[in-house]
């Protein structure tokens, strides 16, 4: 079987050309080249268990790219990455 990752693939019909027939094989059509990722299904019941619950108490609506600004972000980003570091593998 396949392994996980990027393929690449490429769909080519022969046809038969010449005389006589039935001639010789030769490539008749091709298909553009395409890659595509083979990954990982899990098909079984994933159980998911919470280690904590974070109260984040910044004002919404939240802009994403400017909340690091906002008074105690950092606070509240240093106690959740304190908690995570050591299960996050980087």
């Amino acid at each position: 079987g396949l392994r996980p990752g990027v393929h690449a693939l490429q769909v080519m019909q022969r046809i038969l050309m010449g005389s006589p027939p039935p001639g010789t094989p030769h490539r008749g059509f091709e298909s553009n080249v395409a890659t595509f990722v083979l990954r990982p299904r899990i098909n079984a019941p994933v159980v998911v268990t919470t280690k904590r619950v974070f109260d984040v108490p910044l004002p919404r609506p939240r802009n994403v790219f400017e909340i690091h600004n906002e008074p105690g972000f950092t606070a509240i980003y240093h106690e959740i990455w304190q908690y995570f570091k050591n299960e996050i593998k980087i």
